[in-house]
C-alpha cells in the first residue's frame, strides 16, 4: 500500500477497498485486477469487442506493465519472489509470544505464511494494466455497463474497468503486448486465479508461460 503508482493514477490501479475518484465518461477504458499470466491483450479485445453496441467498435486493446509491476519484477528476476517469503517480525513476535502464554504450538504460523502467499498472488494482478481505446465515448459507456464486474468465462476473477481521462498519456511506456483483431485461430484460455478462491495457494512465479507451452 505504500508503493507509489507512478504514471498510472489512483483511481486505475484497482485497490477495491479504496475509494476510487470517479470521472466522466471517455472513450479508453482501463482493465485492472487481472491474471497477466494468462490473459493477454487479444482475450480482452475478444471479451470486450463482443460487447461493443451495435455500430460501435473496439479500435485497440494494449497491455502495459505499471510501475509497481516493474520494480516488483526486477526484484524477482534477480532475487526470485521475495515478497512471497519475507517476514513480518511483528506478526511473528505476535504469535510467538501467543504460543508461549498458551503452551499451543498451533498453527499460526503457517496461516500467516499462507495469508503471505496469496497477498503476493494478488498483487501479481497489479504488475499490468490494460487500455482499451473505442471509436467514441458512447461505445465505452455501453461495453463498461455491460463488462464491469462481470466473470472472465470460469475463472473467479471479474473484470474491472475503469475510464480513463483524456489527458492521461502513455507515450513512452513499455508496451508487453496489443491486439488490434481476433486471431483466427483464437482461443479462450482455460485457468482459475486460486489467490481468489482458496486459502492455499501455489505459487506462480515459476510457472510456464501458458502461451509458450501451447
Amino acid at each position: 500500500e505504500e508503493e507509489e503508482e507512478g504514471v498510472l493514477p489512483t483511481m486505475l490501479v484497482g485497490e477495491a477497498d479504496k475509494d476510487i475518484p470517479t470521472i466522466d465518461a471517455t472513450r479508453r477504458l482501463a482493465i485492472v485486477n487481472c491474471e497477466w499470466q494468462h490473459i493477454r491483450a487479444c482475450d480482452l479485445y475478444a471479451v470486450l469487442r463482443s460487447f461493443a453496441p451495435k455500430g460501435g467498435s473496439l479500435e485497440r486493446v494494449t497491455v502495459y506493465p505499471s510501475d509497481f509491476g516493474l520494480e516488483r519484477m526486477a526484484v524477482e528476476n534477480k532475487f526470485g519472489p521475495l515478497s512471497a517469503f519475507q517476514k513480518d517480525e511483528s506478526k511473528k513476535a505476535k504469535i510467538s509470544s501467543a504460543k508461549k502464554v498458551s503452551g499451543d504450538d498451533g498453527d499460526e504460523g503457517e496461516a500467516a505464511d499462507n495469508e503471505q502467499m496469496r497477498q503476493y498472488e494478488r498483487d501479481r494482478l497489479r504488475y499490468y494494466y490494460a487500455i482499451a481505446e473505442f471509436d467514441c465515448v458512447k461505445t465505452a459507456m455501453g461495453v463498461y455497463h455491460e463488462c464491469d464486474g462481470i466473470e472472465y468465462e470460469r475463472s473467479s476473477f471479474k473484470l474491472d474497468l475503469r475510464y480513463v481521462p483524456d489527458d492521461q498519456t502513455f507515450e513512452g511506456r513499455q508496451v508487453r503486448d496489443s491486439a488490434t483483431d481476433i486471431p483466427a485461430d483464437y482461443e479462450a484460455p482455460e485457468f482459475q486465479v486460486k489467490a481468489l478462491q482458496h486459502s492455499n495457494v501455489k505459487l506462480s512465479w515459476d510457472d510456464d508461460d501458458p502461451a509458450r507451452r501451447k
